[in-house]
């Protein structure tokens, strides 16, 4: 499994437009933009078992922090959506297996 951007925002008007970018550049993008702001935040379901040995893994290969939130799937959603709603994106990445998100 891998951490990649999440899609969930791409068709707001608020947007960056790397979110609907498809350009075969666009992982040098993603990561040049995320060492540019310094870190990354994740939304996630993994179990912090799990997801802490990722993150730093991440953070060894690419050199961007990872900020792990960590909830029940439900939770995961529910933060996500509000904060959309909201106008508020505080993720970067969000990774749940809420059956919620394939709808």
């Amino acid at each position: 499994m891998g951490l990649s951007p999440t899609r969930a925002l791409a068709q707001t008007e608020e947007a960056p437009a790397i979110y609907t970018y498809a350009g075969a550049d666009r992982g040098e993008r993603l990561i040049a933009k995320a060492r540019e702001e310094g870190s990354l935040t994740l939304y996630t379901s993994i179990a912090t078992t799990e997801s802490a040995p990722l993150a730093r893994a991440f953070e060894s290969k690419y050199g961007v922090k990872v900020q792990l939130w960590r909830a029940l799937s439900e939770n995961v959603v529910q933060r996500a959506l509000t904060e959309s709603r909201g106008g508020r994106h505080g993720m970067d990445v969000v990774e749940t297996n809420a059956p919620e998100v394939e709808a």
